[in-house]
């Protein structure tokens, strides 16, 4: 979770949160049973870090190394959660090359101006045969408010997003938030012309119902299922071997 989102007392069983956790252990688990069933605990960096609320599901699969270039942020995450939490920049790593077997780039992407420099150390610090798992926002045509609200810099197409892996191989690319498109859409363009905007706490029942309609999409995923659209953009890609 961004520091902004828990600032404004947004909380992990928002339902954004909960289905992006389960998306992510579908990710997670698909990378390491078909790229890393060999290493015992894989190493895991994850970048844009925020407070910490996906790294218990990333912790289930290796050793996390947590980094955020906000030092609030990385002391909310809790102590014994990762191995180490690291105040840095995305585009100048302070790790070695080759150091990792796997860094995770959640909703981070959009934050940098030269998110080029941000996949070209993520390129390096991966081992070789290393995996990225990568979430971003999609559909330019939908910034606005909400976007502004968040800090972010762009929204990715599909094709953008290709291009900035190149130089890695994609293993699966796919759009996320396939039913709640519609909505969101008279949503963004309501709010398009206002200076601010961002997620919010919903009733419980409205909360639970979306919760359930993007843990069905996250089950769906995890059986192949790729849809034609969505809110959000998930990738992984793996570093070559010599």
């Amino acid at each position: 979770m961004d520091l902004k989102d828990r600032l404004q007392g947004l909380t992990p069983e928002h339902f954004w949160f909960r289905g992006k956790m389960d998306l992510l252990e579908v990710l997670l688990q698909r990378a390491v049973s078909s790229f890393l069933k060999d290493t015992p605990r894989p190493s895991i960096l994850s970048i844009g870090a925020g407070t910490g609320e996906n790294l218990a599901t990333a912790a289930k699969c290796g050793d996390v190394s947590a980094l955020d270039i906000d030092q609030e942020a990385l002391d909310l995450i809790p102590e014994g959660l990762v191995k180490e939490k690291t105040r840095g920049d995305a585009c100048h790593l302070p790790y070695g090359d080759g150091s990792f077997d796997m860094v995770l780039a959640l909703d981070v992407l959009e934050h940098i101006e030269d998110n080029r420099a941000a996949v070209a150390e993520i390129r390096r610090v991966l081992k070789p045969g290393g995996t990225v798992i990568c979430t971003v926002p999609a559909h330019p045509y939908l910034f606005g408010a909400h976007d502004r609200g968040l800090g972010h810099a762009r929204r990715f197409t599909m094709r953008s997003t290709l291009a900035l892996f190149e130089g890695l191989d994609v293993c699966e690319a796919g759009h996320w938030m396939f039913f709640l498109l519609p909505a969101a859409f008279v949503q963004r363009m309501a709010q398009r012309n206002t200076q601010k905007g961002s997620k919010a706490m919903l009733p419980g029942f409205i909360n639970g119902l979306l919760y359930r309609v993007l843990k069905l999409e996250s089950v769906l995923i995890g059986h192949g299922v790729r849809f034609p659209t969505g809110l959000s953009i998930y990738l992984t890609a793996r570093k070559q071997t010599p």
